[in-house]
Order: C-alpha cells, then sequence, then structure tokens
C-alpha cells in the first residue's frame, strides 16, 4: 500500500507508475518486491517491469454503456500505453541511460584482445570454395562494405 514515503523503494516505485491509490490499487507491495529482488534493485528497471504488470490488467478495461452510464475503459489502457512508451523511449523521464556505442577494434590492443578472448564467436566467411575462420581473412583488418 502507498504510504507516501520518499525513503521508501516500494513507494517511490509506486509513484512512478502512478499506483498511488490507497483504496484501489493495481498491484500489491510484494509484486514490487518481486520486481526490485528481480533488478538487483534498480528501481528504473523495476518501475518498468510493474508498469507492463499494470498495463496488462488494463487489458481486460473496455468501453461499457448500461442505460445512460458510459464508461470507458479501453482509454485507460490507451493513456497508459502511451505514457509507458514515453517512459520506457524517453531517458529524460525514467532516467535511463541512453545507449552508448561502443566501436571495438579501433586499437590494435582492442584487436588483440578480441582475438584472444575464447568467448567471443568468430563469424565465419564464404569465399567461393570453403568456409574459413574470419581470423584468418581479416588478421589486422577490418573490411567496411
Amino acid at each position: 500500500m502507498f504510504t507516501n514515503d520518499p525513503c521508501n523503494p516500494l513507494d517511490r516505485i509506486r509513484l512512478l507508475v502512478g499506483d498511488t491509490s490507497e483504496v484501489n490499487e493495481y498491484l500489491a507491495d510484494q509484486w514490487y518486491v518481486y520486481f526490485l529482488q528481480k533488478n538487483q534493485d534498480n528501481e528504473t528497471l523495476a518501475s518498468i517491469e510493474a508498469a507492463k504488470a499494470i498495463l496488462s490488467r488494463f487489458t481486460s478495461h473496455t468501453r461499457e454503456k448500461v442505460d445512460q452510464v458510459e464508461l470507458w475503459g479501453n482509454d485507460k489502457f490507451n493513456n497508459y500505453l502511451i505514457w509507458l512508451k514515453d517512459y520506457i523511449e524517453n531517458p529524460s523521464i525514467s532516467g535511463l541511460q541512453s545507449p552508448v556505442p561502443y566501436a571495438g577494434g579501433i586499437s590494435e590492443s582492442d584487436m588483440q584482445a578480441n582475438r584472444n578472448n575464447t568467448d567471443n564467436v568468430t563469424s565465419r566467411i564464404y569465399n567461393g570454395y570453403t568456409f574459413e575462420e574470419r581470423s584468418q581473412y581479416l588478421k589486422d583488418y577490418w573490411i567496411i562494405v
């Protein structure tokens, strides 16, 4: 339950995903604890997973009309979906870091370290006759097509 305590990580996540109602909460506290543990206490990633879970609950909300009463439950889903997309894609809102490009192989030491790393998968190049390892053809150079 939302207690409005900024020192509580569950409340911070609840605030981020809009689950602050004291009467009708979207997810129970144990789900927020689960998402925090799953993401190694990263509140941003936990909030994204919680928001996805909340969005899945909103899929059952539909537009209903009974006599003169009309409920637009699908708007709740659509609005939350728009917010979630913006939250994930906009680092200034979510705090997620933008991807940082890495250009491996620029220096000779990087190239040698990549060659020596046994975890790297070497792609095989078909030269028209046989498959050979990349290291035989691109020993010290990168071919850019």
